[in-house]
Parts: C-alpha cells; structure tokens; sequence
C-alpha cells in the first residue's frame, strides 16, 4: 500500500505536474483560441532557414535581391539571416513532420510548448531529486516557482513575437534547462545530467550567441566538478574518458559555430551583425562612429546600471552619446542587489556555524550557482557596457545569471530552520511581486497603442500545401523555399 502511494506520488509530479505547468504557460503567452502563430515577422524567418537546412545548406536565398531587413549578404554565400541556427534546428524536425501530413507549416505554438514541456518536465524530476536529498517541500515549491516562473522568462513570453523576442525566448528557455542540468549534476552526479548538459552547452550559442557565455560555465561547472569527483574517488580511466568525451560535446557545439559563421559570414567570430541590411543610424553607430569609444567608464557604467537595476528610469542615466536605444521592457530592480549582499551574510553566518556532513550537496550546490553567477553576469556586463547599440532584450540575457543568484539562498546550508523558513516566505513574496510587477504592472503602465498585442500572436488558416501553393504564381509552386521569400518580401 505504501509503495503505492509513492507511485502515485511520483507519477503526479513526473507528469500531472508539468502539464499544469505548461498550459500555465499558454495563458502566460497571451494564446488565445486559433492565434497559434507567431506574426510573420517572428516566424518566416526561421521557418526559411528551416527549409533552407533541409534542402543542405545555410542560404535562406540564392538571390542578392532577395535580401530584406537585418538579414546579410557575404560573397557567394547567399542571403542569411542573423538570428542563429538554434531555433531553426529545433522547430526542424515539427517542419519536417507537418510537411509529411501535408500541411503548409506546423503552429508556432507547437515546438514552443514543446520545448516549456520539457522545461516542466525537468523541474519536476529536479524537485523530486531535492526531496530525495532530504530537502524540505516548502523550499523544493519554492525553487520549482523561481524556475518555472523566472521573470525574465515570464517577460518574454507576455511581450511581443517578433523574431528578436522569439529567439530571446527560444535561447532563455535553452539556458533554463542549461542550468537545470548543472544543478542535478552537482546534486546527484549522474550520467544523463552531465552528458546533456554538455550538448546544451554546446548548442546553446547557435540560439543567440550571447548565451554562449553560459555554455562556457556551465562546462566549467560539469567538467570540474567531474574532475574532482574522480580525482577524490581514485576513478578509473573508463571513468575519465567518458568525463572527456562530455567535454568533446560541448567543444564540437563551439566548433560547429565557428565553421558555420565561416561559411556564411567568412569569419569565425562574425555572427552577421556587421554584414547586415539594416537602418543608417544602425550601420552608422556600429560600423564607423563608435560613439561609446567618446564616453568615459563611468558615464557607461551608470547607463548600463540604470538599464540593469532601474528599469523605470532608464532614460535618467544615459550618457550623452548618440546611441541606439530600444526601450520597450521592464529588466531587473535593486531587490537583486540585496539579495547579493542577503548571500555574503548568509554566507558568513553559515561559515561560523558547525559542519553537517549531511548538507555537503548544499554547500556544492550554493557555490556551483554563485559561481555560475561570477562566471556569467561580469562579463555580459563587460560586452554591453561598450555596445553601441543597447535594447532591454538585450539586458534581459543576464535572466539565468540572476536566476542563479535567486536560488543560492535556498541552499546555504548550516543555518537555523527559523532563518531558514523566513527566507523562504520572503521569496515566495518576492517571486509574487516580481511576477505582478512584470506580467501585470509593467504591461498596463507601459501600453501606450494596441499593436502591443496585434504583434503577439496571429491568425493562419491551417491550409494543406497543396491548396496554398496554388495561391502562388505557377514559376514558384513546388517550393516550399520560394514560398518563404515571397512572404519575406511583403512582409519583411
């Protein structure tokens, strides 16, 4: 009977779990019945790059007059788009499916929940390894709320659906399972854990390049970590090799990016940011002018802190240089900078306490995040603080850095269980504040015209492709590639 019980338990946060979850995401998204797709403009540009892979290459078109609005142009390279391979690869195989069934295309909505399902999925397996560590219920529904409700991921998904945002979103959701896995390897050191974080490692940075810096932690913290396990355990070299080849994966994911830039854009290191089709102001600032080259470290320093920590006042500190500035979300606040300086003393507390061998996966844990936090937001800090363009998409990439910040407290060992359950309370309110402030608040404050929704989701009849291709001219039927174009050249 007791055995039972526990089935029953597991399967309800294995499954019943992350369903919830996920069509709490659905609301979260602003879907409404039959608006399963992004606006054109956040869709056909990777759906082309889709096609564009199945077909075996990188070109989303042969044509150099072909090519719109920030997408580029290298040699006889072809037209190519800017956003990174990541999101076409994973909404490949939805693409390759709905064409199968005969179907124009495949709901954006599809791929996208998929991959939140997963998210799900992997919390809910992540808090029932806390529970089996002997982690309290209160604390592992604590860190299920910060995971499955991060703001920053609850920003994107309740914002627009262009294919800036979207990719945004695409590379978040990515690094939230990124971290995941560092987290349950640091916990239970098990294979699975360590070989996908290693492959999310890798591929991350093909979603936004950004986010490579992620990766980079992330294989510091699995490898490492591995290293000293085997190293105190006098491992085997079976055991080593396979530590190595974990470190191989996230290596070749690196490589891939450096080959295909080279392909498509003629250097490792050139993501097509400086080979766009994109507005004068744009290739002015970023090509010749170099404004932030004029200002001094602390007239960038204080813009990018208001950008980071103020976002009601991010005009207020702005340094007197003629930057491009795209001001359309909330970011962060200064309840993050006390939640820094709650972990030093927290820290401190701990140290002065008496040992439990008991909590030593705590302890591992709380310093894997702050150092997955010291490895990450410096030096996004760093690249942004000299951009010279600067767009509150663009500070939202610190969201994982400071997800990780956010748990650290929770796992802090050594400290007395009434400290321990305040803490916990003031987050839960902290998470309920964040989550009204950025989904409720910030949007109602903010909305000055209605194409704020217009630009989430759209509309599409779910037409066969047979029927659709016959709405085009007789030279572009039969390919599903020209079709693309067509819409990237009325849309776009």
């Amino acid at each position: 009977m007791i055995e039972d019980k526990n089935n029953n338990w597991k399967w309800l946060i294995g499954w019943v779990f992350p369903l919830l979850a996920t069509v709490c995401f659905v609301f979260l998204s602003g879907v409404t019945w039959e608006h399963f797709y992004f606006p054109l403009r956040g869709s056909v540009v990777p759906r082309m790059q889709a096609e564009a892979l199945m077909q075996g290459h990188f070109a989303i078109s042969a044509h150099i007059q072909d090519i719109r609005f920030d997408t580029a142009w290298y040699g006889g390279s072809g037209v190519q788009q800017v956003w990174g391979l990541g999101m076409a690869m994973w909404i490949l195989p939805f693409e390759g499916v709905s064409r199968l069934l005969g179907c124009v295309s495949c709901p954006d909505i599809i791929p996208l929940l998929t991959l939140l399902f997963c998210l799900s999925l992997y919390t809910a397996y992540t808090a029932r390894m806390l529970i089996q560590s002997g982690f309290s219920l209160t604390g592992t529904g604590l860190f299920c709320t910060m995971i499955l409700l991060c703001p920053a991921l609850v920003n994107l998904l309740n914002g627009k659906k262009l294919v800036y945002e979207v990719t945004c979103l695409y590379a978040m959701i990515f690094a939230l399972l990124l971290l995941l896995a560092v987290i349950r390897y640091l916990i239970g050191r098990r294979r699975f854990d360590f070989l996908l974080g290693c492959a999310l490692a890798g591929f991350i940075a093909l979603v936004r390049p950004t986010f490579g810096i992620y990766g980079m932690a992330a294989g510091i913290l699995l490898s490492g970590t591995a290293l000293l396990s085997w190293r105190k355990s006098g491992g085997t070299y079976k055991q080593l090799l396979f530590i190595l080849s974990g470190s191989v994966v996230t290596l070749a994911g690196f490589l891939f990016l450096a080959w295909s830039n080279w392909v498509r854009f003629g250097a490792p290191f050139e993501f097509g940011h400086n080979l766009n089709f994109s507005a004068g102001s744009i290739v002015y600032l970023t090509r010749f002018g170099h404004p932030c080259g004029e200002a001094s470290l602390w007239e960038l320093g204080r813009e990018l802190f208001c950008w980071v920590f103020i976002p009601w006042a991010i005009k207020a500190g702005q340094a007197d240089i003629p930057r491009w500035r795209d001001i359309y979300q909330t970011t962060f606040d200064p309840t993050y900078l006390v939640i820094l300086g709650l972990i030093c003393w927290l820290l401190w507390k701990s140290g002065r306490s008496p040992k439990d061998e008991t909590t030593n996966w705590k302890r591992t844990l709380a310093w894997g995040l702050l150092i997955w936090f010291g490895l990450t937001f410096p030096v996004l800090c760093v690249f942004y603080l000299s951009f010279d363009t600067l767009s509150t998409r663009y500070i939202l990439d610190m969201g994982p850095a400071f997800l990780a910040l956010t748990l650290c407290p929770l796992f802090i060992p050594n400290l007395s269980p009434k400290l321990t359950g305040w803490i916990q309370k003031s987050f839960y309110v902290w998470c309920l504040l964040q989550i009204i402030w950025v989904a409720v608040l910030y949007p109602h404050l903010t909305r000055s015209s209605a194409d704020e929704i217009c630009f989430r989701w759209e509309k599409r009849p779910f037409l066969s492709r047979k029927n659709f291709q016959e709405r085009l001219p007789a030279s572009h039927r039969n390919s599903a590639h020209s079709m693309a174009v067509i819409h990237c050249k009325n849309i776009l």
